[in-house]
């Protein structure tokens, strides 16, 4: 006897709510294996995972000791991503990553 509308429906709802918790488990194991390497950037971690997942990108600023790089490495390692680093002068790498107006928000926020 063929499904009913109903069932079908119920079906394509538990699959959705499955695929769900499975990708909030996996993101619970990458924060986690994260962690063992990186301390103390809870925020910047979860951050960090939302952009990756999003397809997004991401300019990481910051004084040295951070752990800026070892954050980026980390994650290409956990998510077995190729991670790149690039570094370059802040007063002038804004405006190339971010255009003019990037550069000018910088440069508000960051008075030389």
């Amino acid at each position: 006897m063929p499904a009913s509308g109903g069932e079908g429906l119920e079906k394509l709802e538990d699959m959705i709510v499955r695929s769900a918790e499975t990708t909030a488990e996996h993101v619970r194991a990458a924060k986690a294996a994260i962690g063992t390497v990186i301390f103390g950037q809870d925020k910047v971690v979860e951050q960090a995972l939302i952009t990756i997942l999003s397809g997004g990108h991401a300019l990481l600023l910051g004084v040295p000791g951070l752990a800026k790089t070892k954050l980026v490495d980390t994650l290409g390692t956990v998510l077995g991503l190729d991670a790149r680093r690039v570094q370059f002068e802040p007063a002038y790498a804004v405006g190339a990553v971010a255009g003019d107006a990037g550069a000018a928000c910088y440069r508000r926020r960051h008075p030389a």
